[in-house]
């Protein structure tokens, strides 16, 4: 592959035939990491003489942001806000969490082609350490959301009432556990939650079985694989049906959501979303379950 740079981005160009081979994606990644991490650090983006030897400028000024990886036709990009590379109080990814921000890119990457293939776009964003400390309306410009509204997060719900043999996942109607998908800007209404799988299992089960309560964290890990900030409904350890708040499906054509790390969140066309929601289980999967 060749890496070359513009003056506010880096290219990857993959030669040859196209290959589906893990090793191949791993091995572009890494090297891509390095030079992630060292633009990251220094906060300012190459000029065209510095192009051959990979080297970054000190004196090309700030970088707004970083896109990368057009891949078989699937698009990955990690872009940066100026403000968090500005930002020289905010504390620096380590780099087990840089490796670990890695594989969790190459996982939902590796997921979303294998449902959709190169039909969509993915946008992943790395954000500051802090950056759970700053208000609604900071994360929104840091991650270059449209507006506030369009910041969402996924919350592992238990139905706390759930028949005893009701255990797993395996029926989403009538399933031990949620992924519900919320906008940070609105409040869960969990009664409407439960309404509406009660209401999907009427003549089956009384209401009195339905009693959605916040997933421990220490369990939504396991259950996703994803820790609290990084929960994406997609690649999750277990098939997790997906319940999708309709102010997310019907107003909103693009999501941010955690990124599998806590400091990566994603951007998704919300069409391809609620796609690969349904794409989860058989050809004749139910569509995520929309409140």
């Amino acid at each position: 592959f060749m890496l070359w740079f513009d003056a506010r981005s880096v290219h990857v160009d993959v030669g040859g035939e196209a290959s589906d081979e893990s090793s191949r994606y791993v091995a572009i990644y890494h090297r891509l990491l390095k030079l992630e991490s060292l633009i990251y650090d220094r906060g300012g983006s190459s000029d065209a003489s510095s192009s051959s030897s990979l080297a970054v400028g000190d004196g090309g000024g700030d970088c707004d942001s970083l896109d990368f990886f057009p891949l078989d036709g699937l698009r990955v990009g990690v872009m940066y806000d100026d403000v968090s590379l500005a930002d020289a109080a905010a504390p620096r990814a380590s780099e087990a969490s840089v490796a670990a921000m890695d594989d969790a890119r190459f996982r939902i990457t590796k997921y979303v082609r294998s449902k959709l293939g190169d039909r969509t776009t993915l946008r992943f964003v790395r954000v500051p350490t802090t950056y759970y400390d700053h208000d609604l309306a900071w994360r929104a410009r840091i991650t270059k959301a449209p507006s506030e509204m369009h910041i969402a997060k996924t919350i592992v719900m238990e139905n706390t009432r759930a028949p005893p043999e009701v255990k797993d996942c395996s029926n989403p109607k009538l399933s031990k556990y949620y992924a519900v998908m919320v906008q940070y800007a609105r409040r869960l209404n969990t009664d409407r939650v439960r309404k509406y799988l009660a209401g999907m299992n009427t003549g089956v089960l009384g209401s009195k079985f339905f009693n959605p309560r916040l997933c421990p964290e220490e369990l939504s890990e396991q259950l996703t694989g994803f820790e609290k900030g990084a929960v994406v409904p997609l690649a999750m350890n277990t098939d997790i049906p997906a319940v999708v708040a309709k102010h997310i499906a019907e107003d909103l054509s693009t999501v941010i959501l955690g990124g599998g790390h806590v400091d990566l969140k994603l951007h998704l066309p919300v069409s391809h979303l609620l796609e690969l929601l349904r794409t989860r289980g058989d050809d004749d999967a139910l569509p995520p379950f929309i409140v």
